[in-house]
């Protein structure tokens, strides 16, 4: 299952924009997550903009793993993917 699970997350990384994926790797699944100030920052964009993008990331990441799982399948929770997804394995 846990193979499964990081094919899964490295094709839904794919997918997702330069922008996004480090939203993802460095705010969304990291053990120490940086902040949305640092991430702003490292952006170039304001706070609040960088929130809607961290907020938009979510959904499409979400969307995206729904759309691979079969139907009855439970959706593995976040602990599975901090544990699967590492900076450099995108």
């Amino acid at each position: 299952m846990e193979g499964m699970l990081e094919d899964a997350v490295k094709s839904i990384i794919s997918c997702l924009s330069e922008d996004e994926r480090f939203i993802i790797q460095y705010h969304v699944m990291s053990n120490q997550p940086i902040t949305l100030e640092m991430l702003a920052e490292k952006l170039c964009m304001s706070r609040d903009e960088t929130r809607l993008l961290v907020i938009a990331a979510r959904d499409k990441m979400r969307e995206l793993l729904i759309g691979m799982i079969e139907p009855g399948q439970p959706i593995p929770d976040r602990s599975k993917f901090v544990t699967v997804f590492k900076p450099g394995n995108a």
